[in-house]
């Protein structure tokens, strides 16, 4: 019996150093190709740059990178290599995870007013995965209300001469700074006011359908905003806040962003560059009142 114990004890000591040299791992499950996830832009003048999450594929040594395909129509649902070869995005596959979209498939420059359509696609070796979710925006031209003082956007005043209304040809994104008389209702997009009883003498920005001057006009466009905040991460945001969340009028605050929704329904952004206090305009016919003037960086987007 000790014979017997003694010889099963050292098979054991043989079976274990004989297993120590070998790799007894499983070998993990090869990633699942698939396309990248959450695909969001931000809409420039000229361009659209695309982000998006990574594709569980990445892990894979077959990962190819990604493709970015672009068109004036949805496409994503089309599948057939040599349609979407022909509206390809990138010379090359791309091994990140941002793009910047500047022209067509076709080589030709992105236009303003016109809606693309935009999705990504991974690659295995030459074979493309389905499509990651489609964005669709247009880029949009950019301008400012300048360097003329007689341009600047001040508090509204019915005696002065100063501008206190701004409003957008949607056709070509151009804005135009306006007194706030009947003649211009049809122009007006937004109005500069005084903060009522306001303990930092504050502006308002505001709907022209809610000006006291606007009482009995033939038309008072109505507009409404949100503020995105301070700084370039709100400027650069190109998704539209629901409409719900937007008010008629909103408070002036240096270097914020304001979200637009025209009476129209065209979008756009304006950002203060410049808020300025308690400055004596000319009031005729004689003496002066203290108004605030902004000034200010815009986009708009010249499809509803």
């Amino acid at each position: 019996m000790r014979f017997v114990q003694r010889w099963l004890i050292g098979l054991a000591a043989i079976l274990m150093v004989g297993g120590c040299g070998e790799d007894t791992t499983t070998p993990g499950p090869e990633p699942v190709f698939a396309p990248p996830g959450s695909v969001s832009l931000v809409t420039g003048p000229n361009t659209v740059r695309l982000s998006w999450a990574p594709s569980t594929f990445e892990g894979s040594s077959e990962f190819g990178g990604y493709n970015v395909y672009v068109d004036d129509v949805p496409i994503a649902s089309n599948d057939d290599p040599v349609f979407l070869a022909a509206r390809l995005a990138n010379a090359t596959p791309l091994p990140g995870t941002i793009f910047t979209v500047s022209s067509t498939a076709g080589g030709g420059s992105l236009q303003q007013g016109t809606r693309y359509y935009f999705h990504v696609r991974t690659l295995r070796n030459a074979e493309l995965s389905t499509a990651s979710n489609e964005v669709d925006t247009a880029t949009r031209p950019e301008g400012n209300n300048g360097s003329d003082p007689s341009q600047y956007m001040y508090d509204y005043d019915e005696l002065t001469d100063t501008k206190s209304s701004y409003g957008w040809n949607v056709a070509t994104g151009q804005g135009l700074a306006y007194s706030a008389t009947v003649g211009n209702a049809a122009q007006l997009d937004v109005v500069l006011v005084e903060e009522p009883n306001s303990p930092d003498d504050g502006s308002l920005l505001q709907s022209p359908s809610l000006a006291d001057f606007t009482s009995g006009w033939p038309q008072r466009n109505r507009t409404i905003f949100k503020d995105l905040g301070a700084g370039d991460a709100a400027w650069e945001t190109s998704i539209a806040p629901d409409p719900l969340t937007m008010v008629e009028s909103i408070k002036i605050v240096a270097d914020h962003t304001y979200a637009i929704r025209t009476y129209d329904e065209h979008w756009g952004k304006l950002r203060i560059t410049e808020l300025v206090k308690n400055v004596d305009v000319p009031r005729p016919p004689s003496g002066t009142v203290q108004l605030n003037y902004v000034r200010f960086t815009f986009a708009l987007q010249l499809i509803q």
